[in-house]
């Protein structure tokens, strides 16, 4: 009678012994062959090999159903659509007993779970291709216009070229218009900005005709003109608003002002 082979571990003097044993035939078993093991050991390789056991089961049920499938899916022949192509060219909302019925007046034969397991397939490859398609368009970056050569007319420049005397409100709305897409506290920025700098210097429009120079002297009292205006209107609108209030707007236009020069 052959011997059985050693066991390499108290593992494997487990998984020889016969599963009617008890763990405690095991543990004495193993206590006359020179093995010190628990009756723990013994319960935890046993779960071990029977979870082990019906995964492969299961993986070996998985891989009986395909084969199965792919037998019964007639073969291709030229000219012709096969079991797979039959079903993706019906459309997914067909009911799957008029596929059926469809299906055997053509000539195919399949079984009922096949028509699931394509569509099945083709929705996980659809999902797969509008993914990257979606990720993408997130990404893109916004539509700006363009003026002069090739600059970018940014929601900024749009503001520094509308008059004073229309509210924040109405530049919006304006700038919406005209396709840019900004906040009414933007404006509040980008005037206190210019007015900060001293003068209020309305930006080209898109494709606007060139504008004559105007001579410098002229061009020196518009600009003193212009700057203290906007420091007298950003004085008045600080007194209305209060002292708090103004402080805290500034630092919001601040902080915003910073953000948009560095994009």
């Amino acid at each position: 009678m052959p011997r059985k082979p050693v066991a390499s571990s108290k593992s494997g003097f487990v998984r020889q012994q016969p599963a009617s044993l008890s763990a405690a035939e095991v543990v004495k078993k193993a206590k006359d062959a020179g093995i010190s093991i628990t009756s723990a050991l013994v319960y935890k390789v046993r779960a071990k090999g029977k979870t082990s056991g019906k995964a492969k089961a299961k993986g070996k049920a998985k891989v009986a159903v395909k084969s199965k499938v792919a037998a019964a899916a007639p073969a291709k022949k030229e000219g012709t659509m096969n079991a797979s192509e039959f079903v993706r060219s019906l459309p997914a909302e067909t009911p799957i007993a008029q596929v059926m019925a469809k299906a055997t007046a053509a000539g195919y034969k399949f079984p009922v779970g096949f028509v699931s397991l394509i569509r099945n397939a083709a929705k996980r490859h659809a999902a797969k291709k509008s993914a990257p398609a979606a990720a993408h368009a997130t990404r893109e970056a916004p539509v700006v216009k363009k003026r002069g050569r090739g600059k970018k007319f940014k929601a900024s420049d749009f503001i520094r070229a509308q008059p004073l005397s229309i509210s924040a409100k109405e530049v919006a709305a304006k700038g919406a218009a005209e396709g840019f897409t900004f906040k009414p506290s933007l404006v509040y920025t980008v005037r206190a900005a210019v007015a900060k700098k001293g003068g209020h210097k309305p930006a080209a429009a898109p494709h606007a005709a060139p504008v004559a120079h105007a001579a410098p002297a002229a061009r020196a009292v518009n600009h003193h003109a212009a700057g203290s205006s906007n420091k007298s209107a950003f004085r008045k609108l600080m007194i209305r608003l209060g002292l708090d209030v103004a402080e805290s707007l500034y630092a919001e236009v601040h902080r915003e002002l910073k953000a948009i020069e560095d994009r």
